[in-house]
């Protein structure tokens, strides 16, 4: 996601005063006094990227994007934090989550088939030709990680990664990995948020996709 994005959606926070807090790992926010509402960006992590299983079916996967939040959120005390982790290949990406408010990590890679795009849809913990995570009024779905095609981009937020000899990480928060570059290449892991790519089949053994990327949570006030 990009800089004048996250000024385009959030404003221009500091020239309003507010306050920002990026958790790239699980903690806790801890509410000041007074303040009684936040806005957050809530990122779930990308899905890992599938391998090749045989000759037969030899492209693996790319991994589903993390699905993404924002909204406003009434806070009258500390608040839990999780950051999800991204999935090792053919693994789901974990959830995040602010309070109750949760997205989705995206589904993982398989041989042959994509990883669903975390959303309403996706991460399921099925991998599927899958349709994008469906987004919702403050919800943004993850894209599907491609098989014979790019990873699916998360509107307003990271693009697919490029097929190759594997298929593309769909995107989430940020960019999904690319397909293997070549048979005997590992998938290129996701970016925040993003799917792992997908690897090929290389005979004896096949290699891995690559890993999804962690989520984020971030986190705005005014004092």
């Amino acid at each position: 996601m990009s800089d004048p994005l996250v000024a385009a959606m959030f404003g221009a926070i500091q020239r309003s005063g507010r306050k920002v807090r990026t958790f790239t790992a699980s903690g806790v926010w801890v509410r000041p006094p007074n303040v009684d509402a936040v806005k957050v960006l809530v990122a779930g992590s990308g899905g890992g990227g599938g391998k090749g299983a045989s000759p037969t079916y030899p492209q693996g996967g790319g991994g589903g994007g993390g699905e993404v939040i924002v909204r406003d959120v009434l806070v009258a005390g500390d608040m839990q934090v999780v950051v999800g982790l991204g999935g090792m290949p053919g693994a789901n990406g974990g959830d995040s989550s602010f309070g109750n408010v949760v997205a989705k990590g995206g589904g993982y890679g398989a041989p042959s088939f994509g990883g669903s795009g975390g959303g309403l849809f996706g991460g399921n913990g099925s991998p599927g030709h899958g349709a994008n995570g469906a987004g919702s009024a403050y919800a943004i779905g993850g894209g599907q990680g491609g098989v014979s095609g790019n990873g699916g981009a998360c509107p307003g937020f990271g693009n697919g990664g490029k097929v190759s000899y594997g298929g593309g990480g769909g995107g989430g928060y940020n960019r999904g990995g690319d397909g293997a570059s070549s048979p005997t290449a590992k998938g290129a892991d996701g970016e925040c948020g993003g799917g792992g790519g997908g690897a090929y089949y290389a005979a004896p053994v096949g290699v891995n996709g690559g890993n999804g990327g962690n989520g984020l949570v971030i986190v705005m006030w005014e004092e």
